[in-house]
């Protein structure tokens, strides 16, 4: 029991106005209750994220964009209306903005849709400023 004091006092002083998040399983709470921690529980939210196709005879392009700390990448997939696999590209690209790794990701799909010969084409990205620049709209660099 001093052990067990010791620990638990150990452990407050050096969590002194800090919080921490442990698992939500009742055994993670309950050992954390030992030491006379407070848990905070977090409610987990769940977005359901669905595919939706285009139009018959029009093809859609799924394109994205990633930047880490030390590399970027691209990636774009065309599918048609049944939801079939036509072609995709991956790629490595070391550019300073996510953005223009966006474009670079639409740019390629769209020479994927011109070279399988797809003239309706349904462009879709999660990055709102690429696609404005590829209507147009904004300063594009």
């Amino acid at each position: 029991m001093v052990v067990l004091k010791r620990i638990r006092d150990s452990i407050n002083v050096r969590t002194l106005d800090k919080v921490f998040q442990v698992s939500p399983t009742l055994e993670d709470r309950r050992i954390a209750t030992l030491f006379g921690l407070q848990t905070i529980e977090h409610a987990t939210i769940t977005n359901i994220v669905t595919w939706i196709p285009p139009l018959e005879g029009w093809f859609k392009l799924n394109s994205d964009g990633s930047l880490g700390d030390d590399r970027g990448g691209y990636g774009a997939l065309l599918r048609n209306s049944r939801d079939a696999f036509i072609i995709g590209i991956v790629g490595r690209l070391d550019l300073p903005s996510i953005n223009l790794l966006e474009l670079k990701a639409i740019e390629q799909g769209i020479w994927m849709a011109i070279t399988t010969g797809v003239d309706k084409l349904w462009i879709e990205s999660d990055s709102t400023t690429a696609l404005a620049w590829v209507h147009g709209k904004g300063n594009a660099p």
